[in-house]
């Protein structure tokens, strides 16, 4: 996920949802105030619940990554939960302008709105990430097609049951809950955390990225990326768009190939060294 466009996307939808709120004008502010000024005001003031809101849902993604609980309704509490410090700051901060003569209770409501709004642009903001991501079509390489030719060293993990058996245990895994059963096949940096994939599920592990590797023991694989490792037994294709290459792995997800390590995976056998013809399909990513 590209956080820069991800956070992009919630300032857009932050605004869009300012400029509705200001448009309709509560809290008598439609017939005392300017619209572009009821804009701005409740910019800005919607900003200040979505600097209180949006850190605590970041916090509970961390908790339900810990302890494998539902993370969108940990999230959607959370936005519950920070109605309260909302509603304080407003009647701080934004009491000429609320003018809320009808007491704190109806502040409170409102405060609810709008951290459920904070809740829904963060939805919101994912979904159209994850459609702008998907407009980038690549072609496949067939993996079963380039193992033929692949180096023996590089075909063990795949052809031999011993292979996957000795790669299915690296030190890494002890750092894992038991509900992470899948062999790992990738690993991202993600600040602080690492986060580990397997075929069906993921786990953030507090801890650098080379010093997941190196936990990675005898598994065969590449750092393609560098926010990325991937190993060997986890890849499903290959895909290349112009001079781009992705790596997709179990469980579907497609990992960028830094163009300048893709000659590096070339030489070692990671990547197969196959003219634009020879790929097959359309897949997005």
């Amino acid at each position: 996920m590209n956080r820069f466009r991800r956070g992009l996307l919630e300032l857009w939808a932050m605004f869009v949802l300012a400029v509705a709120v200001g448009f309709l004008g509560p809290f008598g502010t439609y017939h005392n105030d300017p619209f572009v000024y009821r804009v701005s005001v409740w910019f800005l003031l919607l900003m200040g619940a979505y600097l209180l809101v949006r850190p605590l849902m970041l916090i509970l993604d961390m908790v339900a990554n810990a302890t494998s609980l539902p993370a969108r309704p940990l999230r959607f509490w959370g936005a519950v939960v920070a109605t309260a410090p909302v509603a304080a700051l407003w009647s701080i901060i934004g009491e000429d302008t609320l003018r809320a003569e009808e007491g704190y209770l109806l502040l409170v409501s409102f405060a609810l709105l709008c951290g459920l709004a904070v809740f829904a642009v963060t939805e919101w903001a994912g979904w159209a990430d994850r459609r702008v991501r998907a407009r980038l079509s690549v072609a496949e390489v067939d993996v079963s097609k380039f193992q033929e030719s692949a180096p023996p060293e590089l075909r063990d993990d795949r052809d031999t049951e011993e292979g996957t058996s000795q790669a299915s245990d690296p030190p890494l895994r002890a750092r894992l809950s038991p509900a992470f059963v899948s062999p790992i096949v990738a690993l991202q940096s993600e600040d602080h955390y690492v986060r580990v994939y397997g075929a069906n599920s993921s786990e953030l592990l507090l801890m650098r990225l080379q010093d997941a590797i190196a936990e990675m023991g005898n598994v065969r694989g590449e750092r393609v990326h560098r926010s990325w490792w991937v190993a060997l037994s986890g890849v499903e294709a290959f895909g290349r768009s112009g001079r781009a290459w992705v790596v997709r792995i179990a469980g579907g997800k497609r990992v960028p190939v830094a163009r300048a390590s893709v000659e590096r995976l070339q030489k070692s056998g990671f990547l197969p060294d196959v003219p634009r013809k020879d790929c097959v399909g359309r897949v997005e990513t």
